[in-house]
């Protein structure tokens, strides 16, 4: 294993560690709350990844067409639009949020929206360096994907510590799949490292907007429950 992965590893390890920790923890700046700071530090922290390591973003570089370009502007205007239907026509499972309070994607908050994406844009400054390595480095897709999945396993396993063990198997679960799907998009499909921010961020609001549409089928059969 190329050891040139581990200063980018430590890095990842380190940004997040940092945010959930200190910022997060002490100075109760999270996604939603004071979310312009959260925003910037991901932006600085993904800006400094991609200068360090622009290197390995050229080959993947490549021109890239109207398509992921206009899925990827869809996406955003899309976006709040969910969010706005849900919040209208789905009844807020308000008990839910506030037992699990310190996950902000359940909430369909617009502010997560603005923040979430400059985080998603960190991890995936980090992810495209770590796909271009072990490809250079003359690895197969089906290890790259291995690794891939252990990697981002072990990465969330710190959040038995700061979550509900069933949060924390849940994103250990989903970060395992998308160990799998991220490397061949970034290496087999033409601007798939768009393609991969892409499905990263419909994981979180299809996620978020899942869980109100759950508890809305369930109030509405408890209520077709009473007499």
């Amino acid at each position: 294993m190329p050891t040139s992965i581990i200063p980018v590893i430590v890095t990842f390890i380190i940004v997040m560690a940092f945010f959930s920790s200190v910022l997060n923890r002490r100075f109760h700046i999270s996604h939603t709350k004071r979310y312009v700071i959260t925003s910037g530090y991901f932006l600085v922290t993904s800006l400094l990844v991609l200068y360090n390591y622009r290197l390995y973003f050229k080959p993947l570089l490549q021109p890239v067409g109207v398509t992921p370009w206009a899925i990827l502007v869809g996406l955003f205007v899309l976006n709040p639009l969910v969010y706005w239907y849900a919040r209208k026509k789905l009844k807020r499972p308000t008990s839910f949020i506030d037992r699990n309070h310190d996950q902000n994607f359940i909430k369909l908050d617009y502010r997560y929206l603005v923040s979430k994406t400059f985080e998603i844009i960190f991890q995936q400054t980090c992810i495209i360096v770590l796909v271009s390595l072990f490809a250079q480095a003359g690895y197969s897709m089906f290890i790259i994907m291995l690794l891939f999945c252990l990697f981002f396993s072990v990465s969330h396993v710190p959040l038995f510590l700061t979550s509900r063990r069933r949060w924390a198997c849940y994103y250990i679960v989903s970060s395992a799949l998308a160990g799998f799907i991220f490397p061949p998009l970034i290496l087999r499909v033409p601007s798939g490292y768009i393609y991969s921010f892409i499905v990263h961020w419909i994981f979180y609001i299809s996620a978020g907007v899942g869980f109100w549409v759950y508890f809305d089928r369930l109030a509405k059969k408890q209520d077709a429950l009473q007499p």
